[in-house]
């Protein structure tokens, strides 16, 4: 791990949904080693207490909008600002192929791996505009994101669609 960035993010107010495990967790740690105060939400609570003391922790189904939507006002009520939203939160489908993909799993996969960085993103942007604020976002994709085939189809449908509602996000306020 380079330290030629410690405190890099003095000041920060972050929020990263999937942070009670993997790379989410990683992310939390790391954005706490530079300084950052951090919100790391994620749907599973027990995850969660195993991370340090020093952070809030919020069970966020990032699946539901209203929970999407209170993670950010609950992130400025804790620090008095959003400057870092990651969009983290994601799960697989087990490979499945459209001849073998359910419904319920179909629905659930968009709502986990797109809709809710769609939220996010949304809530996000409002924040950044109103209060006049510059902001970063950062929504983790996924090779599949890039290249069909490496995911099942749900996963990679999500994956690519949130590459372009990224790319659109950022074109649209890059010059905000």
């Amino acid at each position: 791990m380079t330290r030629c960035m410690i405190g890099a993010l003095k000041g920060k107010a972050a929020i990263i949904t999937g942070g009670g495990s993997g790379i989410g967790k990683s992310m939390v740690e790391r954005y706490l080693a530079e300084g950052a105060s951090v919100v790391a939400a994620d749907i599973n609570k027990a995850s969660l207490k195993a991370l340090l003391e020093e952070l809030k922790i919020l069970k966020v189904n990032v699946s539901s909008k209203e929970e999407v939507e209170a993670m950010i006002d609950y992130t400025v009520e804790a620090f008095g600002k959003v400057d870092v939203v990651i969009n983290n939160a994601g799960i697989l489908d087990n490979l499945l192929p459209i001849a073998e993909m359910p419904d319920d799993v179909w629905e659930r996969i968009m709502n986990i791996n797109l809709n809710s960085v769609m939220y996010a993103c949304r809530k996000a942007v409002q924040y950044f505009l109103k209060e006049k604020r510059e902001g970063t976002i950062i929504n983790t994709a996924s090779l599949s994101g890039l290249c069909a085939g490496r995911g099942g189809l749900a996963y990679t449908t999500s994956k690519f669609a949130v590459v372009g509602l990224t790319k659109n996000v950022a074109f649209m306020y890059s010059d905000a």
